[in-house]
Formats: C-alpha cells, structure tokens, sequence
C-alpha cells in the first residue's frame, strides 16, 4: 500500500515492479496540489487500486490470506448488538460526534469513558466506516 510518492522516489519503484509482476498494489490518493502525492496519482492511472476505505484494505489482505475479514462479527464477549453490527456504546459515542471534527478532549469528557476505551470504540467505529479520525478531531461519517 502506497500511502505517499513523489514522481522519483523508492516506493513509487517499488510499487511499479509490483504492479509489473501482478501483484496488488493498494494507493491512497491525496490532494491533486500535494508533490508527494503525484506518485500515487501516477499509480493509479498505471492500474493500482484505488483505496478509499479500510474495509477495502481488510478485503485485499483478507484475500491475499485466504480468508475474509468479518468486521462486524461480535466476539464471544463483546457487548449486545443491535441493528448493523453497531453495539449500544457505540450508537451512544455516535450520538456525540458531529460531522464536523470533534476535539478527542470533547469525547473523553462528554462520554466519561476512559482514554484506552474510546481509543477502541473509535477503532470499532472507524474500521465499520462510521467515523474518520483527523487532526482536528473525529469526525462522523454516517
């Protein structure tokens, strides 16, 4: 997976070979005015895949493994679930992100739950598609 390459560096050679050879190869796209980014940019022209989610990533890999990635099966101990693989705590931080970025400062205060807690939950969330961690905070999705 490439995640940033300007026109003349090691990974875009690599990612190239790659390509050349058959394999997958996996490109975050990035803003048009970026350097770094003209080399994923290039990529994707050349015929590498186009990511725009995690659950694409998990897909690729899961294929690459034989396997298939199931996110939103619940461990034996995982919290009850309700509709869509969303548990109840989940559907509770949702309702305090907006969908514009929410400082993680704001969560911990507003949710009351601990760093290494929401650390997860947002993972879980994340990884379903429903939030994007940026700088500024989170932001909701769906």
């Amino acid at each position: 997976m490439v995640v940033e390459a300007s026109n003349r560096s090691g990974s875009l050679i690599t990612a190239r070979l790659a390509l050349e050879q058959g394999r997958e190869v996996l490109v975050l796209p990035g803003s048009i005015h970026d350097p770094l980014k003209t080399g994923c940019h290039r990529l994707i022209r050349d015929g590498a895949c186009l990511v725009e989610s995690a659950d694409q990533v998990l897909e690729t890999i899961g294929s690459l493994l034989s396997f298939q990635f199931n996110i939103d099966t619940p461990a034996s101990d995982a919290k009850p679930q309700s509709m869509d693989g969303v548990n109840c705590l989940h559907i509770q931080l949702l309702e305090q992100i907006e969908f514009e970025p929410t400082p993680l400062d704001d969560l911990l205060s507003l949710t009351k739950l601990d760093a290494l807690e929401l650390a997860e939950q947002l993972t879980d969330l994340e990884l379903q598609g429903l939030v994007l961690r940026t700088a500024e905070g989170v932001k909701r999705l769906k």
